[in-house]
């Protein structure tokens, strides 16, 4: 997560939200889905370790991509739910 994270934050400047925000979950959605290929006597490299290495990748994408998205400008009423004001 931590790599993606930064990677992320130096893409974003270049690509916007969309794409890496669309790759993070895609990247989650894939590391799930080998979880259920998994079997019972599969060692921890071969069934676990592919799942947590792209649920994590994707979820630094994904996670960066909401925290640098957000809003920026907003109605003084509404300054109070800004993050960071």
């Amino acid at each position: 997560m931590l790599v993606t994270g930064a990677v992320c934050q130096y893409v974003l400047t270049f690509t916007g939200v969309r794409i890496p925000l669309v790759t993070g979950l895609v990247l989650v959605s894939g590391g799930l889905f080998c979880y259920t290929r998994r079997t019972p006597d599969a060692s921890y490299a071969a069934g676990m370790l592919p799942g947590l290495l792209l649920t994590a990748a994707g979820a630094g994408l994904a996670c960066s991509c909401c925290s640098w998205s957000r809003p920026r400008r907003c109605a003084r009423r509404r300054a109070g739910s800004r993050p960071g004001s």
